[in-house]
């Protein structure tokens, strides 16, 4: 019999988007798996909507108080059976051919993990027509990590895990970068994976998800989170380009999140965390860094910093 895939997708309040999902699950041409919705909580009709597909034979379910996607994902984690383990966000979908293709991959390259590509849909009633021709790239581990750095992309959706690889490793729970944390340990068990080009994940620009909606405190763990994977690369790897690279993501996410608290200024009426991101910034920054936000972010008074956003983003409306 061919290898069981275990489906983990974390629910909550998916209701206008679910049954695709879960049927483009059902749709998979690799037809040993098991589906665990986990419901986190909902307080829409995604629970009704995960006890119909209960009565199927390969669909777990399980209700749970609200936990956020790394708690849903952990109770997941704990039911799965299946010998491989792959994550799908309840509002995202994916292409029939996406689970054969990831296991086959992971099977002729004798490699634990398969990484996919997505494709960002903003409409939820057109489906993309993409041509996937199959190819498949061995890459290692330091040239994986600097990609993901690059791309900034942690998400577990895009990936197949051969169970065994996962052992004790679970997510973190009730922050937003719960991704980043797990894709680090999982990425320090490895030498290799496989890397296929495909687009076979649909991300669904879905402006009522958590981790769509607007720019908030909680966001802020984005630093906490670039940080910890700073500390961890210095700690354990010694590649030059690496560790730049890695210097330079921090200095983006920095950036971004010191940028939208000049945008959003009362969520830090005190300056508190734009004080804290300001000395971060100067830690970290290099005479390589020539861009000019970086710069001024760098060398002006966070007050006059401010003015500065906030101006450019006036000239820009007008442009407009």
């Amino acid at each position: 019999m061919e290898p069981k895939i275990s489906i983990i997708v974390p629910v909550y309040n998916s209701e206008k988007f679910l049954k695709r999902c879960i049927d483009s699950i059902l749709s998979q041409t690799h037809q040993n798996i098991e589906i665990i919705l986990v419901n986190d909580g909902s307080i829409d009709k995604s629970s009704e909507i995960c006890d119909l597909y209960a009565k199927k034979d390969n669909v777990k379910v399980e209700h749970i108080k609200n936990s956020g996607a790394g708690g849903a994902r952990n109770v997941g984690l704990r039911l799965a059976t299946g010998d491989y383990i792959s994550f799908v966000d309840s509002d995202d979908w994916i292409h029939p051919e996406m689970l054969k293709t990831m296991l086959s991959t992971s099977q002729e390259n004798g490699v634990s993990l398969v990484e996919c590509d997505l494709v960002r849909v903003k409409s939820h009633l057109k489906i993309p027509n993409i041509e996937n021709k199959y190819s498949v790239i061995i890459k290692s581990r330091i040239e994986s990590l600097k990609q993901i750095l690059l791309d900034q992309r942690f998400s577990v959706v895009v990936r197949l895990y051969k169970k065994e690889l996962l052992n004790d490793i679970f997510f973190q729970e009730n922050i937003m970068s719960e991704d980043v944390y797990f894709t680090l340990e999982v990425f320090g068990r490895i030498s290799t994976l496989a890397v296929i080009p495909n687009k076979f994940y649909y991300y669904f620009l879905n402006t009522e998800s958590v981790s769509k909606k607007p720019y908030s405190v909680k966001k802020l763990d984005t630093i906490d989170s670039a940080l910890f994977i700073q500390n961890e690369i210095l700690k354990n790897e010694n590649d030059t380009e690496l560790i730049e690279t890695t210097r330079k993501f921090v200095m983006e996410i920095l950036m971004i999140n010191y940028t939208e608290l000049q945008y959003n200024s009362e969520i830090d009426s005190s300056l508190k965390y734009r004080k804290q991101i300001k000395e971060l910034i100067r830690k970290n920054y290099s005479i390589k860094d020539s861009s000019l936000p970086l710069i001024l972010a760098r060398f002006l008074p966070i007050t006059i910093f401010n003015i500065t956003i906030k101006l450019n983003s006036l000239m820009k409306n007008k442009l407009q």
